[in-house]
């Protein structure tokens, strides 16, 4: 398969509603978990674990992750660059905003002219 290949997933069921002083846990999909805890600042830290986006024993491909914000849910903001890491790592990312919003995760796997064919 020598085609150009994209692929974008987004891990939608990973929403999270914030308030200050929260610290919240939500499960999704492939036991993703997504953490929210309050700052010293009115802020949230909002942390999960990166992992590869097939199933265990499989070739092992880890997306890079999209963190993003919205106070309405039709409305998405990204908060900061991609992240990525290998299996296992936390990721974490401080968000100052002192209002209540909802988070969500999106996991992104962009492999140009990947050659796939019986991986």
């Amino acid at each position: 398969m020598s085609a150009k290949s994209q692929f974008h997933l987004s891990v939608l069921p990973v929403i999270l509603i914030w308030h200050a002083a929260t610290n919240l846990t939500a499960d999704a999909q492939r036991s993703f978990s997504i953490a929210v805890a309050a700052t010293n600042q009115n802020g949230a830290v909002i942390s999960w674990q990166a992992q590869s986006a097939t199933p265990v024993g499989d070739l092992i491909l880890v997306p890079e992750f999209q963190l993003q914000r919205s106070s309405d849910f039709k409305t998405w903001s990204p908060i900061g660059s991609p992240l990525t890491g290998t299996p296992g790592q936390t990721l974490a990312v401080l968000d100052a905003v002192p209002a209540a919003v909802f988070y969500r995760v999106e996991s992104i796997i962009s492999l140009e002219y990947a050659e796939l064919s019986n991986a």
